[in-house]
């Protein structure tokens, strides 16, 4: 038998603490995206957005994001076929994912704006697989991003990525790309209007 409800009145982590320990199919579904996550035997043994397979740091993120919408469960035996195998526990799950919405709320206010472009100024050395995303997004870095062009390319919740900007600006390995205020044409235009005054005289 389905077990469903609404995100808002328990929360993500309430959700996969009560449904943990049964095996089956849980669906969190905010708007018109759903999330699946594939349960068995207390651990996640894989998820979905969509169609596309998640990592466990992509699944953190997603979830991470939900405060409303609905979920739903549905009991059944493990017998999906995980592109990207997770085998995580429900428990550690959860922990993570608390830690990860307890920092987001508390640096909520420092976070760039989501149009703020940055640009990376210092390649990711041998240690870079332990930042999760570097590899996605350093092509796009390079060339200056902002935290909404890199939602949009990952798949991410905006704030999601205006976090991971923040941290990877602490780390020292991004700065912000400083607009030229001054309008393109300004100084010709002064130039002209100069010269004219003076009546041609430099």
């Amino acid at each position: 038998m389905a077990i469903f409800g609404r995100i808002e009145d328990l929360g993500v982590p309430e959700v996969l603490s009560f449904l943990g320990s049964h095996s089956g199919r849980l669906i969190l579904r905010d708007g018109a995206t759903a999330l699946s996550l594939i349960i068995d035997g207390s651990k996640v043994r894989c998820a979905f957005l969509e169609l596309d397979p998640l990592d466990q740091t992509g699944l953190i993120l997603h979830l991470a994001h939900l405060r409303q919408g609905e979920f739903r469960f549905e009991p059944a035996g493990f017998d999906e076929d995980c592109p990207v195998a997770l085998d995580v526990p429900v428990e550690r799950l959860i922990l993570e994912l608390t830690k990860f919405q307890d920092e987001l709320e508390h640096y909520r206010s420092q976070l760039p704006h989501p149009e703020v472009r940055f640009r990376l100024v210092r390649r990711p050395n041998t240690e870079g697989a332990a930042i999760p995303l570097i590899a996605q997004v350093t092509h796009l870095l390079r060339k200056g991003a902002s935290a909404r062009q890199l939602a949009e390319s990952l798949g991410l919740p905006v704030d999601e990525a205006r976090f991971f900007l923040y941290r990877l600006r602490l780390l020292g390995m991004i700065e912000e790309v400083k607009a030229d205020r001054r309008p393109a044409g300004v100084k010709g235009l002064l130039g002209h209007l100069l010269h004219a005054l003076t009546g041609g005289v430099r």
